[in-house]
This record gives C-alpha cells, structure tokens and sequence, in this order.
C-alpha cells in the first residue's frame, strides 16, 4: 500500500528547515517554511504580446528531400588594406 507525502509527514513533527536523506536508492529533500511559497503565476495567453510568423511543423512531419552533388562555390578573400594589416 502506498501512502501519500501529505498523510506521511501529518505524523512527524516539523520544524522550518530542510531535511534531507536517502529512501530506497533516492535522495528525498524536504523544505518546510512557515510562510506560504511565492509560486509561479500560471501562463495566460494574454501575457504573449508578439504573434508568430510562421507555423511550426507538427511532431509527425515527415519530409524527403534528395540531395545532388553541386559545383564548389569558391569565394575570394576579401582586400585587407595595409594600413590595417597587423605587423
């Protein structure tokens, strides 16, 4: 049978701190406040103020393309004056 957290720790006696130790090959870490915790506000789409330009491909996309051989594209170095050469 499985206990849940909440009816575990309503029989220990708690103090604010942290506890830490090790269950059944894990690390357990439990934070008691006082105070109730600041929590993350929830997300709202009326907070997203740009809309996306493009759409994003769904998980199952699949696409084929074939690849061919082209010619090298070579690119010229670029004239670096000497005054900006370094010695």
């Amino acid at each position: 049978m499985s206990t849940p957290l909440i009816e575990a720790l309503e029989h220990v006696e708690l103090t604010p701190g942290t506890y830490c130790c090790h269950v059944k090959g894990h690390w357990v870490e439990v934070r008691v406040r006082k105070e109730q915790p600041l929590l993350a506000k929830p997300f709202d789409e009326s907070d997203v103020m740009l809309d996306p330009w493009f759409e994003l491909p769904g998980l199952n996309a699949v696409g084929r393309c074939e690849v061919k051989a082209g010619i090298e594209l070579t690119v010229d170095p670029p004239d670096v004056p000497s005054e900006w050469a370094g010695d």
